[in-house]
């Protein structure tokens, strides 16, 4: 399916999950950030069919952006939504962000209908989902930190504990980080924070409002960082 989204052309593959997407990214603006650099360095890890990507393409149209998905399909439409829009600045990777190189299991939806949720963990990051096992490649986001990034965009359905800790080192090279975190037993909002806090100021928002870290519940919280 096909679509104009202002300037852009876009290709997805579930009509329910592109329009919330879209309402999230290009309405209520979640993404948005402000850098004196006309031309930032971003990582949209999880980027699914590039909508952020294309978001940060709209507001910084020099931006140098990698976008990294792990799933096949979502993947090959990020890919086609890159080239029909002419983003010769960004570059697609096709790997799950993970604490090693190599290869392993994305759970998918079984249905092959809502792509945006594919997790490492079995049953997507709050176990209700029916998924099937892919065999993708991974890489740590370290790998993308060794030079200084304008932003770290995030959004990896409930691994993302394990790979900012990987990454902890090289955490001081992020000027703004964006995370989508998902809370699971074993990747709790609480250590997250207090990883994230040593390099940045942060806030919390929960459904769309500002919430402290003590406050949070559980579910999805995105965090949004800056130096």
């Amino acid at each position: 399916m096909q679509t104009r989204l202002g300037q852009f052309h876009v290709t997805y593959h579930n009509k329910t999950e592109y329009h919330q997407l879209k309402k999230e990214i290009f309405n209520e603006h979640t993404y948005y950030f402000e850098t004196s650099n006309p031309a930032p360095v971003i990582i949209d890890a999880g980027a699914h069919i590039g909508l952020a990507t294309l978001y940060f393409v709209k507001l910084y149209p020099h931006a140098q952006i990698t976008a990294i998905e792990p799933n096949p399909t979502s993947f090959a439409l990020l890919e086609k939504n890159m080239w029909d829009n002419n983003c010769d600045t960004v570059t697609t990777v096709h790997a799950a962000l993970s604490n090693g190189d190599g290869e392993t299991a994305l759970w998918s939806d079984a249905d092959d209908e809502w792509l945006s949720t594919d997790s490492l963990y079995e049953g997507a990051w709050d176990r209700k989902q029916r998924t099937r096992p892919l065999t993708v490649p991974t890489q740590t986001l370290s790998g993308f930190l060794r030079h200084p990034v304008t932003l770290v965009k995030l959004d990896i359905e409930g691994y993302e504990n394990i790979v900012l800790s990987e990454s902890e080192p090289f955490l001081k090279n992020i000027e703004h980080i964006i995370v989508e975190h998902h809370f699971r037993p074993d990747n709790t909002l609480h250590e997250c924070v207090a990883l994230l806090e040593k390099q940045f100021s942060l806030e919390l928002f929960q459904h769309g409002k500002q919430v402290h870290h003590n406050h949070a519940t559980r579910g999805l919280t995105r965090i949004v960082g800056k130096k």
